[in-house]
């Protein structure tokens, strides 16, 4: 670096002209020298940002062992310590260990430009270690901090679901959609929340709009189309039902759901080889076992129909639905 830094070599100088192009070499010189030491000197504080911001892509890419390796390096840097402890929380968070993870947190939150991501990634720790009331507390500030913080909202929603409430629950999942207009999460989870209320218009429509939104895939969207096909069935909307399905993957809760929408529909000869399909493939399920004795009923089998719910009892012991049909199938077989 000296050797990078010293004056060049200067002709000597010739007369009066030659003595002004010293002097000029000289004040080059100078300049070049002061211009590269400035440069120098701004590349070497400017390194750990550019470090952070590295390890950052690297958290994205999910390369942890560079993640640690940017960690380290940051600890050498004068006023970096605390983004050294929060990369080591995030790593720490993404293998599970959430304790470790809060603890690096808490060496970092302090710091304005990592508070707001260190206190959802803290809450995300506590609500995946089931510790919600403090997750939900961690978020708040979160969010009071940055009204825009997309993840701490998520988590926000996810804590007050989890504590079992569904109305603030609502209003965090509302922004997620708001500021993440293409992510379908939001209204999945909504959806789910509605059809557990019974509220099945309310859960089709946040069903369809989770599935209309493109920008992220729905890791699980064949139980997404499921459940939309349920609450449609529960809405007496058999061929919105089968249109639903026609999407799902082919298997047995498909084809029970399917047998159901036939059965609405009074094609009940379609609709028992269906839930025959589906029996045959997972003999236990619940759903395609009642709907085997309702079928059954509906064409007078009492005696097979009290078989098919006496299997569905063995299954489901507690389970009223199974129960009540068991009893009307022994009250036909009695008449």
């Amino acid at each position: 670096m000296e050797r990078l830094l010293a004056k060049p070599h200067a002709p000597q100088p010739a007369g009066r002209q030659g003595q002004r192009r010293w002097r000029w070499w000289a004040a080059a010189g100078a300049v070049l020298v002061a211009a590269a030491s400035a440069a120098v000197y701004a590349w070497y504080w400017r390194q750990p940002a550019q470090r952070f911001a590295l390890a950052l892509e690297a958290v994205r890419r999910g390369q942890w062992d560079a993640v640690r390796r940017y960690a380290d390096a940051l600890d050498q840097a004068p006023g970096f310590a605390p983004h050294a402890h929060f990369l080591r929380g995030v790593v720490f968070l993404e293998s599970g260990k959430q304790r470790a993870a809060l603890a690096e947190f808490g060496h970092a939150v302090d710091h304005p430009d990592l508070r707001v991501a260190t206190l959802t990634l803290s809450g995300r720790a506590l609500y995946e270690g089931r510790r919600w009331a403090d997750a939900a507390r961690l978020l708040r500030q979160a969010v009071e901090a940055d009204p825009a913080a997309v993840e701490a909202h998520r988590f926000l929603a996810l804590s007050y679901y989890a504590l079992g409430m569904n109305r603030e629950a609502t209003v965090h999942l509302l922004r997620v959609a708001e500021l993440a207009p293409d992510d379908p999460r939001p209204h999945r989870l909504l959806a789910s929340m509605y059809k557990d209320f019974q509220e099945y218009a309310q859960a089709v429509e946040n069903y369809q709009e989770a599935l209309r939104r493109t920008g992220r895939e729905l890791p699980d969207r064949p139980a997404v189309l499921l459940e939309l096909a349920e609450c449609q069935l529960q809405l007496q909307q058999p061929e919105a039902a089968r249109q639903t399905l026609s999407a799902a993957p082919p298997g047995p809760d498909r084809f029970a759901l399917e047998a159901e929408a036939l059965r609405q529909q009074g094609r009940l000869d379609e609709a028992e080889r269906l839930v025959d399909q589906a029996l045959g493939q997972r003999p236990a399920l619940l759903g395609a076992l009642l709907l085997k004795g309702d079928l059954c009923l509906a064409r007078g089998d009492a005696r097979t129909a009290a078989e098919v719910l006496a299997r569905a009892q063995i299954a489901y012991p507690k389970n009223h639905q199974v129960v009540a049909k068991l009893m009307q199938a022994f009250r036909r077989l009695g008449d």
